[in-house]
């Protein structure tokens, strides 16, 4: 059975409000709370409020989700359906993940490393233990292969989000020899969690801690 609830609340939320409620419901159900921003009493402000706090629980696995949640690129994308992520993911990266399978090479982890430090080309054959000049080589085939430019802002911010949107971890397998060998490092490159405070939506499966502000909305499901 599944449900879904909102409420307003004025003033401050003291305490835990999931366990009483959780309490009441019957057979394994289970409560979720999304929790959205302080909003003015005026219908337009509390619907908007309510979408936020509906989105970051769609979101998120655990059983309390905040909108402050929404303050980064990783967070906006937690929301969307993962087959839509997927579907991008693919989209833009799948030149350099089929590059990878035939060769020794991992591009989308050199990517990953690139983008991490800012486009430094020094840091990056730093991190992955091999000459500048490899670098610079990678980079044009990543370039050739995804029709990209990662001089340009927007082509740097297309390839970030398709790599945030990753199904599994991007891989780096790292070059080299004594101190800067290495069997192999992972670059985690995923959608990551916050915690927040705000206006409110929740649904039935879980428990977490009360919000602060003014008037807020609230749902439960």
């Amino acid at each position: 059975m599944h449900g879904e609830g909102a409420q307003l609340v004025d003033g401050q939320l003291g305490g835990p409000v999931q366990v009483p409620v959780q309490s009441r419901l019957t057979g394994r159900r289970t409560l979720r709370v999304g929790v959205g921003p302080a909003a003015p009493p005026d219908p337009a402000a509390l619907r908007a409020a309510l979408v936020q706090a509906r989105y970051v629980l769609e979101g998120s696995a655990g059983p309390v989700a905040n909108a402050v949640e929404l303050d980064s690129l990783a967070g906006l994308l937690r929301g969307i359906p993962v087959e839509v992520t997927a579907a991008f993911h693919t989209r833009l990266l799948a030149p350099l993940a089929a590059h990878d399978r035939e060769n020794g090479v991992s591009l989308l982890g050199t990517l990953a490393v690139f983008l991490d430090h800012d486009g430094s080309w020094a840091r990056t054959a730093e991190q992955l233990h091999i000459h500048v000049n490899t670098v610079h080589y990678r980079i044009r085939r990543i370039e050739e292969l995804t029709g990209r430019n990662l001089a340009r802002l927007h082509d740097r911010l297309d390839l970030r989000a398709a790599l945030l949107c990753a199904p599994e971890p991007v891989a780096v397998p790292t070059q080299g020899s004594g101190p800067r060998s290495g069997s192999g490092a992972e670059v985690r490159v995923e959608a990551g969690t916050a915690v927040g405070a705000g206006a409110g939506f929740g649904a039935a499966r879980g428990s977490g801690p009360a919000a602060t502000g003014r008037r807020r909305a609230a749902t439960g499901r």
